[in-house]
């Protein structure tokens, strides 16, 4: 017999019948990957379309709120923002396109402060840089505050992604 001497023709049988068993399996598994990687790409294809198609979002960890995002064509972004903690003075608004927070003279001086209780919300407008012929951005919003203690305390109360109206 060969080979494999010792073994029967049932034997022989079982481990044929098992070779294709696990070629089988083989190629089950061939064919999950092509139809998962097909999946992939029109998920990948969807999720562009998707994107453009989301609302405005804005969002940020405790102790700070960001809502109801709105951005124009000259890159103002309007924004509620709100916080829980202690009173502040809010004397500035910053805009940039990544989470560092844009450098002192890229802030805009509010021209009368904004004061934020704690559990309250304000409307802020943030200026933000707009690549050329672009209508969407994302970025960081932050603000520069004082409180009863301290001043010129810098914060990021929002990390957001919008599209111009």
């Amino acid at each position: 017999m060969g080979r494999w001497p010792n073994l029967t023709v049932l034997q022989m049988k079982a481990i044929l019948n098992s070779a294709g068993m696990l070629m089988s399996i083989a190629s089950s598994g061939l064919i999950l990957t092509v139809v998962l990687g097909m999946l992939a790409q029109q998920g990948t294809a969807m999720q562009s379309s998707v994107q453009s198609a989301m609302p405005n979002t804005c969002i940020i960890a405790a102790p700070y709120l960001c809502k109801s995002v709105s951005l124009d064509a000259n890159g103002i972004l309007t924004a509620r923002i709100g916080q829980i903690g202690s009173a502040m003075s809010i004397t500035a608004t910053g805009c940039s396109g990544t989470s560092e927070a844009p450098g002192q003279s890229s802030f805009v001086q509010l021209g009368q402060p904004v004061q934020l209780v704690s559990g309250g919300i304000a409307q802020l407008k943030f200026t933000c840089p707009m690549a050329p012929n672009s209508s969407s951005l994302a970025g960081s919003l932050w603000i520069i505050y004082d409180t009863p203690g301290s001043s010129g305390l810098v914060a990021q109360v929002g990390a957001f992604n919008a599209k111009a109206q």
